[in-house]
């Protein structure tokens, strides 16, 4: 947690380091993103419907940046 950081002044900040390291990458095939969406049982979004769906977006080594929002 840093919570003096906010994600107006780190994204730039990152990008910027981001840009020095040299690309030693290749391209690769993407397959096409298919996901059913579950279906709401009402209007509100809990956190039992939320999480689980959410998190079936991660995958190993996948780099999360997150803020509250505050």
């Amino acid at each position: 947690m840093f919570p003096d950081i906010k994600m107006k002044h780190l994204i730039p900040k990152l990008t910027a380091r981001l840009k020095l390291i040299p690309a030693k990458y290749k391209q690769i095939p993407v397959p096409e993103w298919k996901i059913t969406l579950p279906k709401a049982t009402g209007p509100i979004i809990s956190q039992d419907w939320l999480w689980p769906r959410l998190s079936s977006f991660f995958r190993p080594k996948d780099v999360i940046v997150t803020e509250t929002g505050l």
